[in-house]
């Protein structure tokens, strides 16, 4: 399975979004979301993507610029952000219900695991106490 990344940025409003292009500077104009285009940045890693992800921009005459991370405080999230999004150039594996018994099962009880299915279609754990779930993008499901 082969997938990328794009990164997109979104109104508050959601009336205006745009696409970051290869040279990780200038933007596009594009509908959230929508299908790569030639020049378009594509981000392989998750970790690549997730740097990009949450960040507020603001929007001045030279186009889009990275002004901040928001704080975790602030609560009303106005402005533009923003997203990473996943573009499959193949489907996703069903996912496995023996491969879900063999994790559960390899994770050790009293701990506050949640089990999610990957971006590759696997089952996973993830420990809630030390790894973050809002944001995660190894979190498809």
């Amino acid at each position: 399975m082969k997938c990328s990344f794009s990164i997109d940025a979104l109104a508050d409003s959601g009336a205006k979004s745009w696409r970051l292009l290869a040279d990780r500077e200038h933007w596009r104009t594009a509908v959230f979301a929508e299908p790569l285009q030639a020049g378009d940045l594509q981000l392989a890693a998750d970790e690549d993507a997730a740097a990009w992800h949450g960040l507020r921009l603001r929007h001045d005459k030279e186009g889009l610029r990275v002004h901040d991370r928001p704080s975790r405080f602030d609560f009303l999230m106005r402005g533009v952000f923003s997203h990473a999004v996943l573009h499959r150039c193949s489907a996703a594996p069903i996912p496995d219900l023996q491969q879900m018994r063999d994790v559960v099962a390899a994770h050790d009880a009293g701990v506050p695991w949640l089990l999610y299915v990957n971006i590759a279609g696997q089952f996973a754990m993830l420990d809630t106490r030390t790894e973050p779930l809002i944001g995660n993008l190894r979190i498809a499901v």
